[in-house]
């Protein structure tokens, strides 16, 4: 998880403390809100204030109570205030996960800043309590409405069998990665992307057709192994196997599917580059792709295998949502054309994992071929809650003393 920054507003302070409480015991919060800027406030950790009455909308286990106060170092308890004009105000925003599921990534929003904290990343336990204050001058009244939103870790994944339509080809556009024979490199995505329940931007991507998250020193080894497997934690196995570096290269970078390219895909069937949900707005998805262009496998003739993995950007659709596109898996060898000596699949760690294929080939994956993995159970279900502080704010006039 990378440690981001937020952005200086002027005249605006941040105090952010995050306390996870849980039977009396304070957890850490990985990370920092995400941003670019310089830091203003460091994450503390401490008790959180008491809970008063929650402003409706406490839904589907979260339950968001926001306070108004004078004090930057206090979550206040008062939820509506009076204060003069330009008075410097303490927000503070608490939330509890009343469900029975680990929250993973948080956004907060209110009617002053949109958004305050987006997809940012710690762990919520069921019964837990985060919060967050905030600090700036308010000049006019306001029913500062705030809304709190979070997204349960993925358990499982459906597999979708269909058609890319569009090859995702960054070739042109992306980052060469050069890797040597069982190389890897590790790379920062433009986002941070959830799988099962990790949370990150950091992906380390391997010559042999594999990539994991959030592991930036793991070694990924020439011999696939059927899925679960330790060896690949929070591990993509696009095409595992033992690719060789003669040839071709590996690309990393952004691809964007456009209403042209989805006219184009709808006339091969199924699009699994479609991810369910509603199109975003625009009708245009994006997705950050590691494209393997021509590597043959190793100890094989110089008959090299194209194929891409594609992960979609937040906004696109359904958070978590992978595609894996496959445009030439012929090298020339029966042994190990098709997958016939690859993994393909999501791997969480040595117990869980989502496979389509263990040395086994499929005829099928050539020419725009691909394979989806959608988040299933509790990773579609995004809970919100909402909650409102009102500060009235009141202009005081001085007015000069008349001698009679």
């Amino acid at each position: 998880m990378m440690h981001k920054r937020l952005p200086l507003l002027a005249a605006l302070a941040f105090g952010l403390a995050c306390a996870l409480l849980l039977g009396g015991r304070v957890a850490q919060a990985r990370g920092a809100p995400p941003s670019a800027g310089p830091v203003i406030g460091e994450l503390t950790l401490g008790p959180a204030a008491p809970i008063g009455p929650a402003s409706p909308g406490g839904l589907g286990g979260l339950v968001l109570t926001t306070t108004a106060g004078l004090n930057p170092g206090v979550c206040a308890v008062t939820q509506a205030i009076t204060v003069p004009a330009g008075t410097l105000v303490t927000f503070c925003y608490q939330v509890r996960n009343t469900g029975s599921v680990t929250l993973t990534a948080h956004t907060l929003r209110d009617q002053l800043t949109d958004p305050i904290i987006a997809d940012y990343n710690f762990s919520l336990p069921p019964g837990a309590v985060a919060l967050l204050t905030r600090t700036l001058p308010v000049y006019g009244s306001v029913n500062n409405l705030a809304t709190w939103s979070a997204t349960k870790p993925i358990t499982s994944y459906t597999i979708g069998v269909g058609s890319c339509g569009v090859f995702p080809d960054i070739s042109a556009t992306g980052q060469a990665l050069n890797l040597g024979d069982d190389e890897a490199a590790n790379i920062t995505l433009p986002f941070e992307f959830l799988m099962y329940d990790r949370y990150s931007d950091r992906l380390r991507v391997s010559n042999n057709g594999a990539a994991v998250l959030d592991s930036p020193t793991t070694g990924i080894g020439f011999g696939n192994q059927a899925l679960p497997a330790s060896a690949l934690p929070h591990g993509f196995a696009l095409f595992w196997d033992d690719l060789d570096a003669r040839q071709g290269n590996v690309y990393a970078g952004v691809f964007t599917f456009t209403a042209a390219m989805q006219a184009q895909a709808a006339q091969g069937g199924q699009e699994v580059l479609l991810p369910p949900g509603p199109a975003p707005q625009g009708g245009e998805y994006g997705y950050y792709v590691i494209e393997y262009k021509q590597r043959p496998h190793y100890g094989g003739p110089l008959d090299g295998g194209a194929f891409a993995l594609a992960l979609l950007a937040p906004g696109s659709g359904t958070p978590g949502f992978v595609v894996m596109c496959y445009q030439d898996t012929d090298f020339g060898n029966a042994i190990y054309n098709n997958g016939a000596s690859a993994t393909i699949g999501l791997n969480h760690n040595g117990g869980a994992a989502t496979q389509f294929s263990f040395n086994t080939a499929h005829p099928e994956l050539m020419g725009d071929a691909g394979v989806s993995f959608t988040p299933a159970g509790s990773g579609q279900t995004g809970l919100a809650a909402g909650s409102a502080a009102r500060v009235y704010a009141q202009t005081v006039v001085n007015l000069p003393l008349v001698n009679k």
